[in-house]
């Protein structure tokens, strides 16, 4: 039975979606188990690098820097609330283990968690792309019919596709 308003693939993935477990949820599991020993040893490599007078601190300037290095792409603002957040001293500086603290709280574990959905999207997307940066509808219709587990029918890929507005560019 189809939902009222959507497709038949819509509800398939609305119903599977609604199934999925949701972010918070793998967050408040993450903070819960802390730090694994390799992300602490990684996490004081780069650390290391970026306390340039070997002092144990880095300037609290920095610290959107290290957290891009780690893979992490938070906005200035976000940045900015972060190191409200952990710099209890309000000394401007940030030990290791404030970074620490910072590093399995619950606005990390979240960008963590919806940074590693967007780099699972651009590899699908990579996949799809032609050398010149294009996707045809020929390599969608592939992969939405023969790939994963919510396999759409030849009908359905081309619904979908005609909804898609082109750039007519190919």
């Amino acid at each position: 039975m189809a939902m009222r308003g959507f497709s038949s693939f819509e509800a398939r993935f609305r119903s599977k979606m609604a199934k999925a477990t949701p972010t918070e949820v793998l967050v408040k599991k993450k903070v819960k188990e802390g730090l694994t020993k390799q992300e602490i040893e990684d996490y004081k490599e780069t650390f290391d690098k970026f306390d340039a007078d070997g002092g144990g601190t880095i300037d609290s300037q920095e610290l959107g820097k290290l957290i891009r290095v780690l893979g992490l792409n938070p906005s200035d603002a976000e940045v900015e609330a972060l190191k409200k957040e952990i710099d209890e001293d309000d000394s401007g500086d940030i030990d290791f283990k404030e970074f620490c603290e910072l590093m399995n709280s619950t606005t990390l574990r979240k960008m963590q968690a919806v940074d590693d959905r967007e780099s699972r999207l651009r590899t699908a997307f990579q996949k799809l792309e032609e050398n010149d940066g294009r996707i045809l509808r020929d390599n969608i219709i592939r992969m939405v019919t023969t790939r994963g587990s919510m396999q759409l029918t030849k009908a359905e890929a081309d619904d979908l596709c005609d909804r898609v507005e082109q750039d007519m560019d190919g």
